[in-house]
């Protein structure tokens, strides 16, 4: 062996005793119990809280630097409800010792397991995860004098090193049977179980494997995706190209997650997300699950629990629902729309479901949606479904999103049920038949819903064919309606079933006033029916006059001049009827009728309940409703 080979290896036995006896120096010298004491006082200076170590700590230095404890407790902030925000049974972490060299923090592996976290917000929207007083490293330098700015400008590429050097890099992340309870403020808890949550490093990508569930409700993830590191480290500094493809197990039902987006600081987000399932199930998900609406009714004309107001509760957010709006005596909310939290971006979205459940348990078949969002709008040129045999296609859009949002909505649907609707209502065998169409096409304005239905232009019709009505559905409506029911149709007490042979409602609107002349038509088998007057979106105030005319045969001797009117507001309708003062002007005017304050004659008033086809006489042309430019 030559000599200069043996002084290399003497060097180097000497450099790796050498590390030994100084790991083992440094062992001696930072003891688990002042290592436990200054991870305290750090937590405490930094974040405010209190960091609690109630099991044991140990400390290792080859072949990484290792730390574990257990019984790990963090303090919840003072207005917070729990006690403690998280708790840990156990928390373990390894760090390479070789980067710390080049003052990089590399962590090769957390395990932790036991996790518990409370998190809440009080009645200011704080979340308790928000820690007081940790300053930036600007913080200092925005308060100083401008001649800081100049030294900052000339350390701004050293900076930047010093960044980058700073980064904690963390190659895997192992987490078991995690708990997440969140509770915003006045509402309930939800709770959250981790199964297991695995994050490994991959090369130039992040294995990302979970299970996690919501009550019984499973949610399994696995697929990869850019490295979380780079992508953090690049965030808000320099663009990067993340690309992702998942696959999603929501209720044990697969679907497929994929797409790109390029993140550049310097414009906006470009992206292209596609999400493919056989099967979605929302009614399973309890993010789609909302509590009933109230049934207990302010008045004996407001009873909330209409078949209408349980469809539209279990297909909108909570915070959006009538509830809210009945509470400020409003259907329509001034509450802004959440458009503030679409992202600043460009890029597209393609939705692509065999089958989707709605939360009313309806079944959408072959629901595809294509969106293209920029950052001044969203455009959805297709979207379309199946329903039984039917089939709807439609379109939709959103302009000018940033200041005063512009809307359009255009659509047709044909081929499906009334009874295919009423899935979600427990009103199976209640309703049979029922062949539907309906057109759409509508414009508006605003920012919300009480703007946008103030706004409303343009025209929609809904036809149904025969269908058999159940007596006990017709009754699910409420006070209201069935008060309005018996008014139009004394003889439905008498009867278990109504048969509908058609109705027709033609519905032009203009500046958010629903104008009906005799736009809406309902034939029964003892009656027609046609209906006059106006629905005001922006007051939500109902003017609509009811006038039935018997069947010759069916009704024989039964007076039905008592006209009947549907007024008030959209959550307080109430029915008027007058049957004293209708019938005498039945006899004296040849049924005259007053309404709103006008005055129709009696001629046009006996030419409006004798019309003998209400149906026909009130359907428009399909084509002038959905082609209307």
């Amino acid at each position: 062996m030559s000599r200069p080979f043996k002084i290399v290896l003497m060097m180097l036995g000497a450099l790796i005793a050498s590390l030994l006896i100084g790991l083992f120096y440094l062992s001696t010298l930072i003891s688990p119990a002042k290592l436990t004491q200054m991870l305290i006082l750090e937590v405490r200076e930094t974040t405010g809280r209190e960091l609690m170590i109630a099991g044991p700590v140990s400390l290792g230095f080859f072949p990484r630097i290792a730390v574990s404890a257990e019984q790990v407790r963090l303090s919840n902030a003072a207005w917070a409800k729990s006690p403690q925000m998280a708790s840990l049974e156990k928390v373990a972490l390894e760090i390479s010792l070789l980067p710390l060299l080049n003052r990089r923090i590399e962590i090769s592996s957390i395990q932790l397991s036991g996790l518990i976290l409370h998190l809440e917000t009080n009645a200011k929207g704080d979340g308790n995860w928000l820690m007081g007083d940790i300053a930036t490293p600007n913080s200092a330098t925005a308060s100083s004098s401008s001649g800081s700015a100049q030294a900052n400008a000339k350390k701004a590429d050293s900076d930047a090193d010093a960044i980058d050097r700073n980064l904690v890099l963390i190659e895997g992340l192992n987490l078991i049977n995690g708990q997440i309870h969140y509770q915003p403020s006045g509402a309930a808890v939800s709770n959250y179980g981790i199964s297991r949550l695995s994050m490994q490093k991959n090369g130039a990508e992040t294995a990302i494997n979970a299970d996690l569930k919501q009550g019984a409700f499973t949610i399994a993830i696995k697929g990869r995706m850019t490295s979380i590191r780079e992508v953090l480290r690049s965030i808000g500094a320099e663009a990067i190209d993340v690309n992702f493809d998942f696959e999603v197990a929501l209720g044990g039902k697969p679907s497929q997650l994929k797409g790109k987006a390029a993140l550049n600081p310097a414009k906006p987000t470009q992206f292209d997300v596609a999400f493919k399932a056989d099967e979605l199930d929302l009614s399973a998900i309890p993010a789609f699950n909302h509590p009933s609406l109230p049934t207990k009714p302010t008045s004996s004309a407001s009873n909330a629990n209409t078949t209408a107001a349980k469809a539209i509760n279990a297909i909108t957010p909570s915070s959006q629902t009538p509830a809210t709006a009945r509470a400020a005596e409003r259907f329509f909310s001034d509450t802004p729309l959440p458009l503030d939290y679409l992202p600043n971006a460009n890029g597209t979205l393609d939705v692509d479901i065999g089958q989707l459940v709605l939360p009313t348990k309806v079944a959408l078949k072959k629901v595809a949606v294509l969106a293209r969002l920029t950052p001044q709008q969203i455009d959805i040129p297709q979207a379309t479904f199946q329903l039984g045999n039917g089939r709807f296609d439609g379109s939709a859009s959103i302009g000018n999103l940033q200041s005063f949002p512009n809307w359009a909505f255009k659509g047709q649907a044909s081929g499906f049920t009334l009874e295919q609707l009423l899935v979600s209502t427990n009103s199976k065998g209640e309703v049979s038949g029922g062949d539907m169409r309906v057109a759409f096409n509508l414009t508006s304005s605003g920012k919300s819903s009480h703007q946008i239905a103030s706004g409303l232009n343009g025209q929609s019709q809904i036809t149904i064919g025969s269908a058999r009505l159940a007596s006990s559905f017709m009754n699910q409506g409420g006070d209201v309606f069935i008060t309005l029911f018996d008014a139009i149709n004394p003889m439905r007490k008498k009867s278990n079933a109504t048969t509908l042979e058609c109705a027709v409602a033609y519905l032009p609107v203009k500046n958010g006033l629903v104008t009906v002349r005799d736009s809406i038509g309902i034939e029964t088998d003892r009656l027609n029916i046609v209906l006059t007057g106006a629905v005001n979106l922006n007051t939500e105030q109902i003017n609509l006059a009811f006038y039935p005319k018997e069947k010759s045969g069916l009704t024989a001797g039964l007076d039905l001049a008592s006209l009947v009117r549907l007024q008030g507001s959209l959550v307080k309708p109430q029915v008027g009827i007058n049957k004293e003062a209708a019938v005498h002007q039945a006899l004296t005017l040849g049924l005259g009728f007053l309404t709103g304050g006008a005055s129709i004659v009696a001629q046009n008033a006996e030419g409006v309940m004798n019309k003998p086809h209400p149906c026909r006489e009130a359907m428009q042309s399909w084509d002038r409703i959905y082609l209307r430019s």
